[in-house]
């Protein structure tokens, strides 16, 4: 019996039954892949081969067991095969730090201001018949004054930097040619194709 049996047989039995139902990644993977694409690509590479269990449910068992041993492995592959970056560029090196800046500024001024004055107020009369003036009262004012000031100012500047870097391009050891020729190789590999071979390999039995 080959695949391509097994696969009408499961569906003649219940239209929404497929080797391909369980053919699938977590959606929060965000991976594009599609089962029977998968599928397509094992009956074309292996449409002759046998199956390795001849019964269509029990080779349904193992191919959802055969994908429940791999599909972390496959998902490594899917995503390593959507990864952006420049193929002509071998270096790529990202940074980040951080600078965590404390000024801490004190300012003390320190000072005394001595005043010292001294008054004298004078007052004097003079009688109804004389032009004379003499004195009648004297006020002496002394003023003798210290004023001693200390002022101290404390300025806090703390400042928290986050900073960014990034260095790219080729260093030079690999010609951009060679890079982009390895791309193309590289791109040539389908992963549909190569996870169809691991199938291949445990589930059928190659007939030629």
């Amino acid at each position: 019996m080959t695949i391509l049996a097994v696969e009408s047989e499961l569906n003649r039995k219940d239209p929404a039954q497929s080797l391909t139902t369980k053919w699938a990644f977590d959606p929060d993977e965000e991976v594009i892949f599609s089962g029977s694409t998968l599928l397509a690509a094992i009956i074309n590479r292996a449409a002759s081969f046998c199956v390795l269990y001849t019964d269509p449910d029990y080779f349904k068992l193992m191919s959802d067991a055969w994908w429940d041993k791999w599909e972390s492995s496959f998902l490594a592959w899917f995503k390593t095969m959507q990864m952006e970056y420049n193929p002509i560029e071998n270096y790529d090196r990202h940074e980040q730090w951080h600078d965590d800046i404390v000024d801490d500024n004190t300012v003390k001024q320190t000072g005394t201001v001595n005043t010292d004055a001294n008054n004298t107020d004078t007052t004097t009369v003079s009688a109804y018949d004389s032009s004379s003036f003499s004195n009648k009262d004297k006020v002496t004012s002394v003023i003798d004054s210290t004023d001693e000031r200390d002022l101290t100012d404390k300025i806090d500047n703390d400042r928290d930097l986050d900073h960014e870097g990034r260095i790219h391009g080729n260093i030079g050891v690999v010609t951009s040619q060679k890079m982009v020729e390895d791309e193309l190789k590289l791109r040539y590999n389908n992963l549909y194709n190569m996870v169809a071979d691991v199938f291949i390999k445990e589930l059928l039995i190659a007939v030629y």
